[in-house]
């Protein structure tokens, strides 16, 4: 049997294999994090997908404590930004003015 017989036959076994691997690959690309724009204001919530925002803890009736984490294009500034923000929320949430 001549080599180039067979020729045909590997060529598609090959392309057929490499389809199956972009195929396996492309819905697993999508799970990659993306970071194309800086933090948002919004509530962290890391069992939803959303690892970056600010988070509150309550330490006391009157006292509360601010978190903010912020993906790699966030400044440190917009961090900021984001804690001073929450603060004021719940300072007027809880009806106070300062």
């Amino acid at each position: 049997m001549s080599p180039l017989r067979n020729a045909p036959r590997t060529l598609l076994a090959v392309v057929t294999y490499g389809l199956f691997c972009l195929l396996l690959a492309l819905p697993l690309a999508g799970c990659a994090p993306q970071y194309s724009k800086p933090t948002t204001y919004a509530e962290a919530n890391p069992g939803w997908g959303r690892p970056y925002g600010y988070k509150v803890k309550q330490l006391e009736k009157n006292e509360f404590s601010v978190f903010v984490t912020g993906n790699p294009k966030t400044s440190r500034e917009r961090v900021a930004e984001i804690a001073l923000l929450r603060a004021a929320e719940l300072t007027r949430e809880q009806g106070r003015t300062h």
